[in-house]
């Protein structure tokens, strides 16, 4: 998706379709919370998207990696990117220099995503989804990934996370080893014993 985007996208917008898929992607958002993002928000000395909206209209810090970080810096360092228009506070802006629309933002997803040639309807919501699956993959326990997407229910951050059959088995294996390990363990203890008590 990311490679479309770069190898399509008009040369003046190249680095702020970049960045702003880069923020929703690592930040998580919702797509509401990358559209409503303000200039003054962005803290690089930090690392941290200040006072980011979320849902229920509430508030909460957010911080960014150096990809994103490289991404915004390049977006906001670049010439030919279009400028905000008198008095318009946001970060990503239109031709027009105005605040981009949910649907802007959306139409883009879906048009690159068919450029890059995937066959699955791509929204920036699946986004969402998709970073907390790579969360989840790399071993970032659930609350971490809770608090990362600003869920307030547990529950509603393990509907997001999609577990293939391979992780699955991965995961029973890691069991099995981990019981094979503590095995040996207790037989070496018992000088050699094997030892065929419970869990």
């Amino acid at each position: 998706l990311l490679d479309a985007v770069e190898a399509h996208s008009p040369a003046p917008y190249r680095t702020r379709n970049v960045a702003m898929l880069q923020v929703a992607f690592h930040c998580g958002f919702r797509v509401t919370e990358v559209v409503n993002l303000d200039l003054d928000q962005v803290d690089f000395e930090n690392r941290v998207l200040l006072r980011v909206r979320t849902k229920g209209d509430k508030q909460r810090p957010v911080e960014f990696n150096d990809v994103v970080a490289e991404a915004l810096e390049f977006y906001l360092q670049d010439s030919k990117r279009v400028r905000p228009a008198d008095g318009e506070a946001a970060l990503f802006v239109s031709n027009r220099g105005r605040r981009l629309s949910v649907r802007t933002i959306q139409k883009a997803v879906r048009g690159y995503a068919k450029r890059a040639g995937i066959s699955r309807d791509v929204t920036p919501h699946l986004l969402r989804h998709s970073v907390a699956t790579a969360l989840s993959r790399e071993g970032v326990g659930i609350a971490v990934i809770q608090q990362a997407l600003g869920h307030e229910d547990v529950r509603t951050t393990q509907r997001y996370i999609s577990v293939g059959a391979s992780e699955l088995r991965e995961a029973s294996d890691k069991v099995g080893n981990a019981y094979r390990r503590r095995q040996r363990a207790r037989n070496k203890r018992k000088g050699g014993t094997k030892d065929r008590a419970a869990v």
